[in-house]
């Protein structure tokens, strides 16, 4: 099975990032269905059943506080997939990652915290780009509290991928003064 940790984006959020941005796609790029936006942390790669419970419980000793994520900025991974990105809550979210890194003793790698948004399937280089300076010029934000992450099985079948999450790792609430 092929892991990766993610923050859940709260069902407000999505509902928005799908009606805005997902939907003004063309319909030659594999648009993410709104129930799988996520903010996606660490890529785990392939794993048994019984290194993904390993996996869970070293995840459930990570500790760290909840944080303000704005998710705004169109990027994309060549010409492949296209996906939102983080500004506000970017600290937060690199520590969180360095945790998981160390927590589980994989190689570091650079952290581009994102919510895929489409995969390209059939559009050209050209409608693409098009179709990311056309998100881009929207100026979409919006913004939420991240109060856990989960570690998530994704099985690729030939219509999309299958999320299954995890339990939840919960964070610790902010202290008011900081």
């Amino acid at each position: 099975m092929r892991l990766f940790t993610a923050i859940t984006i709260p069902e407000k959020q999505r509902e928005k990032i799908y009606a805005e941005l997902i939907q003004e796609l063309p319909e030659q790029m594999k648009a993410v269905e709104k129930q799988n936006i996520h903010l996606t942390l660490v890529f785990i790669g392939e794993k048994n059943t019984a290194e993904a419970k390993n996996i869970q419980e070293k995840l459930s000793k990570i500790k760290h506080h909840s944080f303000q994520i704005t998710l705004c900025g169109i990027g994309c991974f060549g010409s492949r997939v296209m996906w939102l990105g983080a500004k506000e809550g970017e600290k937060e979210i690199t520590q969180l990652a360095e945790k998981i890194f160390a927590e589980l003793k994989i190689p570091k790698e650079q952290v581009v915290a994102h919510a895929t948004l489409a995969r390209n399937k059939k559009a050209s280089p050209k409608e693409f780009f098009g179709a990311k300076n056309n998100l881009s010029e929207k100026k979409f934000s919006t913004s939420f509290e991240a109060t856990g992450f989960v570690l998530v099985k994704s099985s690729l079948t030939k219509d999309g991928p299958i999320y299954e999450e995890f339990p939840e790792i919960t964070f610790s609430k902010r202290d008011s003064g900081s």
